[in-house]
């Protein structure tokens, strides 16, 4: 009889407590460490829809529990959720995803500047 031996079929756990930061020009994700066997997450992205069919595997490989993420635009609405895997051989184990985070770039506000000058506008 041959035996054997199962491996790590377990995935780390689900990354909790997302969330966003907006700026002018990009989104600030960040989440909490999953601990244990975690060897990085990935971020999926949505744009303008929070269904899940539409998410695609937008950044990989990051080994912190934050990102900056670039490439966005003012007036598109961002959906974000994160998982964890671990480094399992030959497959890795990817945890389910995480509770999905709006994000989306704040839109400069407009400044007029007006000068006075003897009670007149000088611009």
């Amino acid at each position: 009889m041959i035996g054997i031996t199962q491996g790590d079929v377990l995935p780390p756990n689900i990354p909790a407590n997302l969330s966003t930061v907006k700026t002018r020009s990009n989104i600030l994700i960040s989440w909490d460490a999953t601990g244990g066997d975690t060897a990085g997450y990935r971020i999926y992205r949505s744009i303008n829809t929070n269904s899940w069919t539409n998410f695609t595997a937008y950044y990989t490989n990051i080994f912190s529990t934050t990102l900056t993420d670039e490439n966005t635009g003012i007036g598109t609405n961002y959906y974000y959720f994160v998982t964890s895997y671990d480094s399992a051989s030959p497959y890795l184990n990817e945890s389910w995803w995480s509770s999905s985070v709006l994000g989306y770039v704040l839109e400069l506000p407009i400044i007029i500047q007006t000068n006075y000058t003897n009670n007149q506008i000088v611009s």
